[in-house]
């Protein structure tokens, strides 16, 4: 359902594709171990109602991943930032569905976000 709203009547195959990310941006060494940056691609949003500075909802590839239910928020500060989905209990207490582990995979989305013109 999500992936048919959120390329506003455009057929899935007519969706444009997030470029790679340059080669510049190729693997790095942190200490002894080799870091290869996250590589974000086929992002869609969905614009919202602005209300309460939620943007819009996001969806997208990550490692041969497809992670939906994210949302693009911006705060008073007019930063952007990646909210990811997460379920309430009967006590109404929060279980992330996907948690990041740092912030890596949020830099990725804006960064992918930002080259399709998407937020400034």
């Amino acid at each position: 359902m999500f992936a048919r709203a959120c390329t506003h009547g455009i057929p899935l195959q007519q969706v444009p594709a997030v470029p790679a990310l340059p080669a510049d941006l190729g693997p790095q060494r942190r200490g002894e171990q080799l870091v290869t940056p996250l590589r974000v691609t086929d992002v869609r949003l969905v614009p919202a109602c602005p209300a309460n500075g939620l943007l819009g909802y996001l969806s997208c590839k990550v490692a041969g991943l497809r992670l939906d239910g994210l949302t693009l928020h911006r705060t008073r500060a007019g930063t952007f930032v990646v909210s990811f989905p997460c379920r309430r209990d009967r006590r109404g207490r929060k279980h992330p569905i996907v948690r990041p582990t740092g912030p890596a995979l949020e830099r990725a989305i804006l960064a992918a976000l930002r080259r399709t013109g998407a937020i400034p």
